[in-house]
């Protein structure tokens, strides 16, 4: 998804996790997160706010 307005964008990703974008910046997710993994690229300026932590074993 490619923010192309002159506004912030607010989208909510499968986990519920929410995405806040700016113009211009792009994000790219699964349709589905995998079980123990949530990978997302983006570009440009953006904010994510997560719901879940995920940790690995120290």
């Amino acid at each position: 998804m490619v923010n192309r307005t002159d506004f912030i964008v607010k989208r909510v990703l499968p986990d519920q996790s929410v995405v806040y974008l700016s113009p211009q910046a792009s994000l790219t997710y699964p349709l589905e997160f995998k079980k123990n993994s949530r990978d997302v690229v983006m570009e440009g300026s953006a904010s994510l706010r997560s719901l879940k932590i995920l940790t690995g074993h120290l």
